[in-house]
């Protein structure tokens, strides 16, 4: 077990992978590492990231969708699109929360036109244990009552996402030869590392 606790040691130092820029660096990667790379992102200081991850037309439709969700639409309507409509004093449109809801309704748009054709990777991911089937019932059920809420209050919906975006699908797991900690610490990943380096068991 010390040992094992060494070489873990030695692959967090070693095993770790000069990114510079990280949008840069995911530029020149393939959409399994978007995937690794957003879906356990905050949106409250990465939003270029994500903005240019779900513009593309590779990306996963599971990355998309998680993107949405975990970025609580339910929050952006409430946070952004009331206040907004309502004139309501404080309100600030250059807040990083008017940024996130401008994307959420970008995803949602693309969502609806048929953009994400790619569908390997299940949803909700695996690689997101924060964000399990169970959660996404709840995401959806606090959309649903923030949509009511514009209703009552006689206000469009600032969009129309489609029934099925709520509901999860099997796949696989994302595929990468990376390890890629809170979408901004890239390693060489643990398995791979230790057979690089000769160590077994």
């Amino acid at each position: 077990m010390v040992d094992d606790q060494e070489d873990f040691n030695r692959w967090w130092k070693d095993g770790l992978v000069q990114t510079g820029d990280m949008l840069t660096w995911l530029k020149r990667q393939t959409p399994e590492e978007w995937h690794l790379a957003t879906v356990a992102t905050s949106h409250d200081g990465d939003h270029e990231t994500l903005e240019w991850v779900t513009a593309q037309p590779d990306c996963e439709l599971s990355t998309a969708l998680t993107i949405f969700w975990m970025g609580a639409p339910s929050d952006s309507i409430r946070n952004v699109y009331i206040p907004e409509r309502t004139k309501q004093e404080g309100f600030d449109p250059r807040s990083g929360y008017v940024r996130r809801f401008e994307l959420l309704r970008a995803i949602v748009g693309r969502l609806n036109a048929g953009f994400y054709t790619r569908r390997q990777i299940a949803f909700p991911p695996p690689e997101t244990p924060g964000f399990t089937p169970e959660d996404l019932i709840v995401h959806r059920r606090m959309h649903k009552q923030a949509m009511d809420e514009l209703m009552a209050l006689g206000f469009p919906p600032p969009w129309s996402l489609p029934g099925w975006a709520a509901n999860p699908f099997g796949g696989r797991r994302a595929q990468s030869e990376y390890d890629i900690d809170e979408g901004a610490v890239v390693h060489i990943r643990y398995d791979l590392w230790r057979a690089r380096n000769g160590l077994t068991g």
